[in-house]
């Protein structure tokens, strides 16, 4: 896939797997929105990647993926901004099985909601990528994995 004039939103992405995905669609030519819980870090993430790929080509919406009216909202700001979002990366993640209510609001529910704004959207182009960890026995034959 031609990634360059692409757009990306991608949740999760002040650190770790989702900077590292905006990095790398950065370098490809797309154009990303950044959407993380955590404001100050992901401010100055897209302060710094706007100086190396192009202030032009980084959003960043405080996002709660557990929040849907302020999901929904970062998409809306992605395509207000942009004019366009071709990929969706559900990257937020928790792993504390003590708070197994936010483990299943951003490890299901968040993706479940994305599915949903995009299918009741109007976009006319979009593709959307789910990450399932390389062991998880709820990963079929055609759903990618990450190692």
């Amino acid at each position: 896939m031609e990634l360059k004039g692409k757009v990306a939103l991608i949740t999760g992405a002040a650190a770790g797997i989702g900077l590292a995905y905006s990095e790398e669609l950065l370098k490809q030519g797309a154009k990303v929105s950044l959407c993380d819980i955590e404001s100050d870090i992901g401010e100055q993430v897209a302060d710094e990647l706007g100086s190396k790929y192009g202030r032009k080509n980084v959003l960043f919406c405080q996002c709660d993926v557990t929040d849907y009216p302020q999901y929904e909202e970062a998409f809306e700001m992605t395509i207000k901004v942009f004019n366009r979002l071709d990929i969706v990366v559900n990257n937020a993640g928790v792993m504390n099985d003590r708070f197994w209510e936010l483990e299943v609001d951003v490890n299901l529910l968040c993706a479940c909601a994305a599915n949903f704004i995009i299918l009741s959207s109007k976009l006319t182009s979009h593709d959307l990528i789910k990450l399932i960890p390389k062991d998880s026995e709820s990963a079929g034959p055609d759903l990618p994995k990450y190692e």
